[in-house]
């Protein structure tokens, strides 16, 4: 047997979403007997000990200044009306925050000199320039898994044609690429995959008195006001009004960032008269038991979303979809067939399209059949993970 191939893996998200959960199946479905992986990652190690016990060697490393801070320091900056002073302001901070973000490229570097890593896979895509320096630097073939949107500088523009491969996460997220001047030959659609766990709503159902003629809808995700959760609840406490069976679920946590809309739609399910029939579940390790409890899982993003691993998640399970009829979704659901997508941005439409499906229990039979079965066909870790590492060889044996 050869010598083991060394992968770094680098991610900067500061909270447990979709691109960290997908990054983690592939590191603990990759065959360690051939690859070595390591991972570079802004959250803390105790949320990643799955991917701990499964061999990975991780480091710590958080950008001191990350995009939430900047967010909040520009939004602080729209407040000033004078403009000279508006300007100096965010040039005296732009220049304070690349200094201090220089200690997390620092810390970067020492850990790929320590690893010496055969390949780097950047798992967020070009928000991490300091990873594609170094790629660039040493001569170390790179890979950039882009999960969404990116703002473009003209340098970033510069190291986009130093990278080696592009893996987009739809068809959605290559076209922005290929807008951006990467060539298409360079990018591949690699669908994120999801894993199956044995549910068990026993417990769900005695916690939240759940009856057998109870119907429970529910929306997934970071709570974030892009992810739409505010148009599910203005849809669902129309339904709850005239449904007395009805319950309604918001399954995720919120980041401090995200305070002030969280306290805003908690304030609109308590004005609602049917605040008692709506959960807030915070994060929940076992989310697998609650799309098994829902009769209906929405996807309510009022931007178009790069993939949404919560539908594939919700398929799995068996949990009829409604989802936006843009972005990443048009890539995973076959509209009528194993789920719905309409406009979005209308909780009234909305509203109407759950409606319809509560009051077809064929129709969520059938979909929910097909759902299984899509998933079980396309998105599956071990297909995924064999074709990754068929990329890692390809890259690695290219001259």
């Amino acid at each position: 047997m050869g010598r083991k191939v060394k992968i770094l893996y680098i991610d900067n998200a500061i909270s447990y979403g979709g691109a960290i959960i997908s990054i983690s199946h592939l590191i603990r479905h990759l065959d360690k007997e051939r690859f070595v992986p390591i991972l570079i990652s802004e959250i803390d190690k105790i949320a990643l000990n799955h991917i701990i016990s499964s061999g990975c060697n991780i480091y710590r490393i958080a950008h001191p200044v990350n995009y939430v801070h900047w967010m909040k320091i520009t939004g602080r900056a729209a407040l000033i009306k004078n403009n000279f002073l508006r300007k100096t302001f965010l040039y005296t901070c732009s220049f304070i925050r690349t200094f201090l973000n220089s200690f997390y490229f620092l810390h970067l570097l020492g850990v790929f000199l320590k690893e010496k890593p055969d390949l780097i896979h950047i798992n967020n895509g070009m928000e991490i320039e300091e990873a594609n320096i170094i790629g660039l630097v040493f001569n170390t073939k790179t890979i950039v898994h882009q999960r969404g949107d990116s703002m473009i500088s003209l340098f970033r523009k510069i190291l986009l044609k130093k990278v080696d491969l592009f893996i987009a996460v739809s068809n959605h997220t290559k076209n922005n690429m290929i807008s951006w001047g990467i060539p298409a030959g360079k990018i591949g659609v690699m669908y994120d995959p999801v894993v199956w766990k044995e549910p068990n709503t026993v417990k769900l159902k005695k916690k939240y008195k759940i009856n057998d003629d109870d119907k429970c809808i529910g929306i997934f995700g970071r709570i974030v006001r892009w992810k739409g959760q505010k148009i599910f609840i203005e849809a669902a406490i129309s339904i709850l009004r005239k449904h007395h069976n009805v319950r309604a679920f918001i399954v995720g946590d919120h980041a401090d960032s995200d305070k002030d809309y969280y306290n805003d739609i908690r304030n609109i399910v308590n004005g609602s008269g049917v605040g008692d029939r709506f959960y807030f579940t915070g994060y929940v390790p076992n989310v697998w038991d609650f799309y098994s409890l829902m009769d209906i899982v929405v996807h309510a993003s009022v931007e178009p979303e790069p993939f949404g691993m919560v539908i594939n998640e919700a398929m799995m399970y068996g949990a009829p979809v409604i989802a936006s009829n843009e972005g990443g979704p048009l890539d995973i659901i076959q509209n009528g067939v194993d789920g719905l997508l309409i406009k979005p941005r209308d909780p009234k439409l909305l509203a109407d399209t759950i409606e319809m499906l509560l009051n077809d229990d064929k129709k969520r039979k059938k979909m929910s059949e097909k759902a299984k079965l899509k998933v079980k066909t396309n998105f599956d870790i071990k297909t995924y993970t064999t074709k990754i590492e068929k990329l890692y060889d390809e890259l690695l044996n290219k001259c």
